[in-house]
């Protein structure tokens, strides 16, 4: 195996522990909360609801990478599905939870750009940056989990 492959390999294996230790979605704590009035725009609540659940299990998939030469294209996946389950919640809910799904949104992004350069330059900086951009996605995942209970459960 390359000195890189070496490199990406062990940064895998750190990413997954970081994320495994968590276990799951940190609990933050977040003063937002759903909107109570509701429009003609906005999808019925138990769509809304439903694509909330989605998006948790893309977030879940994200936090069970297995440490071994697919992981960073398993996660560049990952990373695409979630996005595109938060883009169809958004376009759902309206402003329905607009600043959680646009902090996640925005923490997607984020690390979509640090996979990009531990893939092209593969380094033990490149991997701390993807450890504390996948932090940054669990806290914005959390906070949008915390505010969809208290509707949707």
């Amino acid at each position: 195996m390359s000195r890189a492959g070496k490199v990406v390999w062990i940064g895998t294996a750190i990413l997954v522990a970081g994320c495994s230790s968590s276990g799951g979605t940190t609990a933050a704590s977040s003063s937002a909360h759903a909107s109570s009035s509701a429009t003609s725009s906005v999808s019925s609540m138990s769509t809304i609801c439903d694509e909330a659940a989605a998006v948790r299990a893309s977030l879940q998939k994200l936090e069970h990478i297995n440490a071994s030469s697919g992981s960073i294209s398993g996660l560049t996946t990952d990373v695409q599905n979630l996005k595109s389950s938060v883009t169809t919640l958004t376009s759902n809910a309206g402003s329905q939870w607009h600043a959680q799904t646009s902090d996640l949104k925005s923490a997607l992004t984020g690390l979509q750009s640090a996979v990009t350069s531990l893939v092209k330059n593969p380094s033990v900086s490149a991997i701390t940056n993807v450890k504390t951009e996948v932090g940054k996605v669990a806290t914005a995942g959390s906070n949008l989990e915390t505010t969809a209970k208290s509707v949707c459960d």
